[in-house]
């Protein structure tokens, strides 16, 4: 049976942490900043900690993770801060282990706030995703004595992620509320971060390709799929990249969440974020993309600005022998099909536009996340 020692967290646990194998960027949000201080205060802070962030505004916070989380505080938003940190640290610190942790809390506070008091902590390696969570009974706690918890939290977790025996929950209540969750990557998923591939294996070549995040996978795609299915008689393969230009990278956990809601479907993880890398790793394929996607592709935004980038890109994708099955979608201008977009031709001329007596449908994941958002508390750090 093994024995954990209850060790008061103290210079002296801190300097098992400093002496402890492995390298850690911290991202705090909320509560828990005070556990950066703590590590600083004991000589040989930097055999442990290569950098913090604590990007509390909203819009340093979306810059932090590459996009806006849906809700600041929640399990979903550390972990992709703790993803975002440990990707920092790989980029560092090149030998040797490196943890990515990040913690965020909404705490007591002088205003107003709906939900109970709380704290996410994640920590992300090169092996696994790892989160605990508590809820704390708020009553008769200052928020002084609530960030000391959740700073215990954050130094705990660390110590147990390096291998140190101790029981960091001593000081909380019978009343609080802990979950954990841990998700150990797969070594496909490893090689994938590691850039040692591009795609995960697949059972064959796919000819027919459906990207997207498909959180969650719902009506509209299904319609997509079968008309794609049934009009060009091929299997369709979906393919979710880990990075994406407009949203936070996903970590472990979400991808094992993933798999397990398609596990009906062929499913390809990739790191190719762009429709150009989509088609150098799938050349002569049919990808099934949405109106508003299409959209996307030729947005200069994407481009610096530059027609003459985008183009070149557009060019490139004509000749690796891409086409696109394009399915309309409901706008702020309404429902708009392929036939409704002025777009460049060596784009147009790799499109199939799909017409909306075949395929009208309107709802999305967003919509679909957004109601049940609304239907849980939501929490602010604070």
């Amino acid at each position: 049976m093994l024995v954990v020692a209850f060790v008061k967290l103290d210079k002296h646990f801190i300097q098992q942490i400093h002496d402890a194998d492995g390298k850690i960027i911290l991202a705090i949000t909320g509560g828990g900043a005070s556990s950066v201080t703590k590590l600083l205060a004991v000589p040989g802070a930097s055999n442990t900690l290569l950098s913090a962030f604590i990007p509390y505004h909203d819009k340093e916070l979306a810059a932090y993770l590459g996009g806006k989380p849906e809700t600041a505080c929640s399990s979903k938003t550390a972990r992709t801060m703790a993803m975002v940190a440990w990707q920092r640290a790989r980029e560092l610190e090149r030998e040797g282990p490196v943890f990515g942790v990040g913690c965020t809390a909404a705490l007591a506070t002088n205003r107003d706030r709906r939900g109970t008091d709380r704290c996410f902590v994640a920590i992300q390696s090169a092996e696994r995703t790892t989160e605990i969570a508590v809820t704390f009974d708020k009553s008769g706690r200052s928020r002084e004595k609530e960030e000391h918890l959740c700073s215990t939290l954050v130094l705990g977790f660390i110590a147990e992620s390096l291998g140190i025996e101790i029981e960091y929950l001593a000081e909380l209540r019978k009343t609080d509320t802990v979950t954990r969750n841990k998700i150990n990557a797969e070594p496909a998923w490893q090689d994938l971060y590691s850039q040692r591939t591009s795609v995960t294996p697949l059972s064959n070549s796919p000819e027919l390709i459906f990207p997207g995040t498909f959180n969650p996978m719902h009506q509209g795609h299904q319609r997509m799929v079968d008309y794609a299915q049934r009009q060009l008689g091929k299997p369709v393969t979906l393919e979710i990249s880990v990075t994406n230009v407009d949203k936070p990278p996903l970590d472990f956990i979400e991808m094992h969440t993933r798999c397990e809601a398609l596990q009906d479907w062929p499913l390809a993880f990739s790191n190719a974020p762009t429709f150009v890398e989509k088609c150098r790793l799938f050349p002569g394929t049919t990808f099934l993309v949405g109106i508003d996607t299409l959209m996307r592709i030729i947005a200069l935004k994407y481009y610096d600005s530059s027609e003459e980038k985008r183009d070149q890109v557009l060019q490139e994708i004509s000749s690796l022998g891409n086409k696109f099955l394009v399915f309309g979608r409901q706008t702020a201008q309404g429902f708009l099909t392929l036939s409704d977009l002025d777009i460049p031709a060596s784009l147009a001329e790799r499109c199939i536009g799909v017409s909306q007596e075949d395929f009208m449908e309107d709802i999305s994941s967003t919509e679909i996340r957004n109601r049940e958002e609304a239907k849980r508390t939501v929490y602010t750090p604070g």
